[in-house]
């Protein structure tokens, strides 16, 4: 079931990119650039910087390390907050790992494709692909803000399903403001969405057993 679902997925995302990136990127980008005001770009620039993969990596990275190799036991209340200390573990590896590789691959993508930012069309005109080339303003495809976001959104609510709708919409209002203040087209939020989601998954798969319960606990 689960293999059709991320199939039908995986086809609809490239068909809905490629219909963005001819006819929908950039008059969606140029309504934003001309309408957007100043109170409301403040605010989606907050959201969007929640989006940054090491906000996600290094805590989660850390308290992996922490769990393993500090002495919890000691600590005073030491039982408040663990529970299961090899199932948490396990929680925190999953959630790094899958911002790590979904940002990891989203880099590569963007030095392959080379897409000028919304940026270059403003100031130049410059659009589409440069191939095989970097810079901050040739690197808008796909989007790493989205990738991670909406992959760490889909690890959590995977593991604690009851949870799922504020997180994945959590996701959604970071994807979507990279769209608002302009540092990503559309197509370059539904890939990087596409590859955040598809990671997670994956690597679910591989972390957890059919039977794997966390959420019951919470």
């Amino acid at each position: 079931m689960m293999k059709s679902t991320l199939i039908i997925y995986s086809y609809l995302t490239l068909i809905l990119a490629a219909l963005s990136y001819w006819y929908f990127d950039l008059p969606i980008a140029l309504y934003f650039q001309a309408s957007l005001y100043d109170d409301v770009y403040d605010f989606f620039r907050l959201i969007t910087e929640s989006g940054e993969g090491l906000y996600w990596i290094v805590p989660t990275a850390l308290a992996y390390w922490f769990y393993r190799y500090f002495p919890l036991g000691c600590l005073p209340f030491s039982s408040w907050f663990i529970k299961n200390r090899e199932e948490d573990m396990r929680i925190m590896g999953f959630v790094a790992l899958s911002a790590f590789l979904s940002g990891l691959l989203v880099n590569i993508l963007k030095l392959v494709f080379a897409r000028y930012r919304p940026v270059e069309y403003f100031e130049s005109q410059n659009y589409g692909l440069t191939w095989f080339d970097h810079g901050y303003d040739i690197a808008s495809f796909p989007s790493g803000h989205s990738a991670t976001a909406l992959g760490v959104a889909a690890a959590v609510a995977l593991l604690f399903p009851r949870y799922r709708y504020p997180v994945l919409l959590y996701g959604a209002l970071v994807t979507f403001s990279r769209v608002v203040v302009t540092k990503h087209y559309l197509s370059d939020v539904l890939i990087g969405v596409y590859i955040g989601v598809l990671v997670s998954v994956y690597l679910y798969t591989r972390y957890f057993t059919p039977d794997y319960t966390s959420a019951s606990r919470y």
